[in-house]
């Protein structure tokens, strides 16, 4: 079993945040329940029900719906 006491996951965006609440409790239940599980997000939906630890933008997704686009979505359009 891994002896990690802290990891960090990093998304580009935390929508809905159920991706981060999955990895979160599947963390805690089958590999270390003792560790302390972060996340950071390039963008965070803050009408969303989950806040990530940190964030480095924020938008309301649902008052104001926008598509967030990002560079590395459009990489094959350059081929």
């Amino acid at each position: 079993m891994p002896k990690d006491k802290s990891i960090l996951i990093v998304d580009d965006i935390c929508d809905s945040g159920e991706t981060f609440e999955k990895l979160s409790n599947y963390i805690k239940e089958n590999i270390n329940h003792e560790c302390d599980v972060r996340f950071m997000s390039l963008w965070w939906n803050n009408e969303s029900d989950f806040e990530p630890h940190y964030f480095v933008n924020e938008v309301a997704k649902f008052t104001n719906p926008v598509w967030i686009e990002f560079a590395h979505e459009n990489w094959w359009m350059d081929i």
